[in-house]
Parts: structure tokens; sequence; C-alpha cells
């Protein structure tokens, strides 16, 4: 049986792949609480935590300015980043599998932003003339 199911692309792939990063975290602390491990009370565990929500409100706030979420989210993950290398090399590479493809879906979630504002900007100049 033949089915008719398609999948379109992203209109803002700048919400899109904010919203994808906000599930991955989401999964990593499901699958960290459940293996039975605390994030302690530090405030960057409850940062941590919290993460997915504030990922999720990035993305829909990348339905009204796409370049600001985006960035904002890149420079998270990226102090993120940071500090697990600087308490540890070990720490930062564990979990590779969850962190590679949220710095992907970052990326993209940047340079979308990026070519809309070009685009936008482009359109806005013709506008003008």
């Amino acid at each position: 049986m033949a089915s008719n199911f398609k999948i379109s692309a992203s209109r803002n792939p700048t919400a899109a792949s904010l919203f994808g990063v906000a599930a991955i975290q989401g999964i990593v602390i499901l699958l960290i609480l459940g293996a039975g491990r605390s994030f302690g009370d530090h405030w960057i565990s409850i940062l941590v935590v919290m993460s997915w929500l504030i990922y999720g409100v990035l993305g829909v706030a990348a339905f009204w300015n796409r370049l600001v979420p985006a960035l904002t989210g890149a420079g998270l993950y990226a102090a993120f980043l940071i500090h697990q290398g600087v308490q540890s090399l070990d720490l930062m590479l564990t979990g590779l599998v969850f962190k590679v493809p949220n710095v992907l879906l970052l990326i993209v979630a940047v340079v979308g932003a990026l070519v809309h504002a070009s685009s936008t900007a482009g359109s806005r100049l013709g506008a003008t003339e």
C-alpha cells in the first residue's frame, strides 16, 4: 500500500534546529535521571536540567527574530562545552553522541538566521531603491 506521506522542508530552519536541540537536551536529561544520577544543586547543574526549556523558548523566539535566539543558543552551548573542558577534558568528551548533533543543529540555526537576515536585508534594500 502506497502512502502519500511527504516531509517538507522547514520554512524556519533556525526555529526547527533550536527545537531539535531542546529535544536532544530533554532526552539527555531523561537518560541521566533514569540512570539514577542527580545533578546536584549548583546553579550550572540547574541550568543544564532546564536547558531543554531554554532551547524551546529560543525556538519559539526564532519565529519573530532568528538571529538573536540562534546566537544566544550557540553561545550558551559553547559556554557549556568550555565549562566542561575547563573542568576535565574527559568530561567534555563524554556524551559526544549528543553533543555533536547539538553543535551541528546550532550551526544550522546560526547559518539559517544569517541567510534569512541577508535575504530580508536585500529585499528591504530593493524596496527602498
